[in-house]
């Protein structure tokens, strides 16, 4: 599965490349994010995710309200 992702961390935007455990709501699934031009580890306030579902269906969330670490 792979998604875009974006995010605001003091006004810096990119791609991020990385794998994630992501799980809401009850549905588990395995993403896969683009990385570029930052750090091994990085920490984001906010993110907005582009991504399929299981049925294929493009989805976009924005998370926030948490740290979001990316290794």
């Amino acid at each position: 599965m792979q998604i875009l992702a974006r995010y605001s961390d003091i006004g810096r935007s990119s791609k991020v490349e990385a794998q994630a455990h992501y799980h809401q709501e009850g549905i588990t699934m395995w993403i896969t994010w683009y990385m570029a031009k930052f750090a091994r580890e990085s920490r984001y306030q906010e993110i907005e995710v582009e991504y399929y579902d299981f049925n294929w269906k493009k989805q976009r969330q924005k998370l926030s309200g948490w740290t979001v670490q990316i290794c």
